[in-house]
């Protein structure tokens, strides 16, 4: 009888403390998970307003772009060549504070995954150095 109300504390311990280091992370607005979709888009879900993670995005892009980036602020869309790879990102709201980050990279068409999470890494890094 113990050693299964052991168990239950044990189980609902760890999901009690999981869950509260998920909120930890959201709220100091970091990323909560990344993801690389079907359609080889990354995706990485900050718990941050998207117009803060769509100025990081961009900011970070034109340093890295090698040619001047077209941007579609209205969509917070932007289009950017690095390293001969043709780089889409897109920022999107998905609740209160909260914000989908998507980006898909092709080097003469093909999916180059690799640039992908180089560019998903850089911004991610200059969201942590702005917070």
């Amino acid at each position: 009888m113990k050693t299964s109300i052991a168990l239950v504390l044990l189980i609902a311990a760890t999901s009690l403390f999981s869950s509260c280091a998920l909120m930890a992370g959201a709220a100091a607005g970091g990323a909560v998970y990344n993801e690389f979709a079907e359609n080889k888009v990354y995706e990485a879900h900050f718990g941050l307003d998207a117009e803060a993670v769509w100025h990081s995005a961009k900011a970070t892009v034109s340093h890295m772009a090698t040619d001047p980036i077209e941007v579609d602020s209205d969509l917070r869309s932007l289009t950017a060549k690095i390293d001969g790879t043709v780089v889409v990102v897109s920022v999107e709201t998905f609740d209160l504070n909260q914000s989908i980050l998507r980006i898909e990279a092709k080097y003469y068409g093909v999916v180059d995954g690799e640039s992908g999470n180089r560019v998903l890494t850089k911004i991610k890094e200059g969201l942590e150095t702005r917070l």
